[in-house]
């Protein structure tokens, strides 16, 4: 797949000359180091396993070997409340709590008021006389809800449960790209795109230049058009020649819990790590270090 050094930076993407410095924090629930290879000497990721607790030492040593950010950027949920609290200990400007859709007729809305071209809804009336030669796809509104089907007749239709709330989209014949990336400031920081083959199939790195072009700034549009939040995304598009059309938008949402637990930190730039663990405890301990090392 290019990279982001071999190809134009498409519209509505983060040119390198105006990248901010970006901290970016994980939960180390997924590997991110793709980001930081990405976005080179603009990044530096800080690893933590609990949701506020960052080691004053990982800290320490991205203020000298690297600096102090412009963003702080959560890649998942957990890090949205640290994110938070290290926004305010730097002066920077904080997220709108609310700025995320948090279910999928949110997302759906959303979308259309921002002009994007989007999947067709349809109302469950309107499926007794579906002749699904077109399949159908049954999403729970709630992202908690599993469930997702495929209709293919009506006796699939009738399985359903009648009391259960459910999003009806009629599915497109195209491939679709998965778009996995980083947001900020209303546009791409970073990104890397594939394509769905099937269940048990997994995915392929989309490679042709004018597919990857078309897609990023479909994908571009609707980070822009949905005003998400300086953040990880997930976006599904339907891969049109002419014009790509929104499936999905997946961005973290803030856990609702805080668990007290041990928790470790690993500070990571080009792939080189420091590693320590600490009880959890008072987390205002690793923020008044982390306010110490930027002053």
């Amino acid at each position: 797949m290019a990279t982001s050094s071999d190809r134009a930076v498409p519209s509505g993407t983060v040119s390198s000359s105006a990248r901010p410095r970006l901290l970016l924090l994980s939960s180390g629930v997924r590997d991110h180091d793709w980001a930081c290879e990405r976005l080179g000497g603009d990044a530096w990721l800080i690893t933590c396993s609990g949701e506020e607790t960052l080691l004053a030492a990982a800290l320490a040593e991205m203020r000298l070997r690297w600096g102090v950010p412009d963003r702080v950027v959560p890649l998942d949920g957990r890090s949205i409340p640290l994110a938070a609290r290290l926004r305010e200990v730097l002066g920077l400007a904080a997220q709108p709590v609310d700025s995320a859709p948090r279910d999928r007729r949110e997302t759906h809305q959303r979308a259309v008021a921002a002009g994007l071209r989007t999947v067709q809804l349809l109302d469950r009336a309107t499926l007794e006389d579906w002749d699904f030669r077109t399949p159908v796809i049954a999403k729970p509104v709630s992202r908690a809800d599993a469930g997702i089907r495929r209709l293919t007749s009506s006796y699939d239709l009738a399985d359903l449960d009648p009391d259960a709330d459910m999003l009806f989209e009629e599915w497109v014949i195209a491939p679709v790209c998965h778009v996995e990336g980083i947001a900020v400031d209303g546009g791409i920081a970073a990104a890397r795109l594939f394509y769905y083959v099937g269940p048990g199939a997994g995915r392929v790195p989309v490679t042709d230049q004018r597919a990857l072009t078309r897609l990023t700034e479909a994908a571009a549009d609707v980070v822009a058009g949905m005003a998400l939040p300086d953040g990880a995304f997930h976006i599904e598009l339907f891969d049109l020649p002419t014009n790509p059309m929104l499936l999905d938008v997946l961005v973290p949402l803030a856990p609702v819990e805080d668990r007290a637990r041990t928790k470790s930190c690993v500070a990571t730039r080009d792939r080189q790590r420091a590693r320590a663990s600490v009880p959890a405890g008072d987390p205002r301990l690793a923020l008044d270090a982390f306010r110490f090392t930027a002053a």
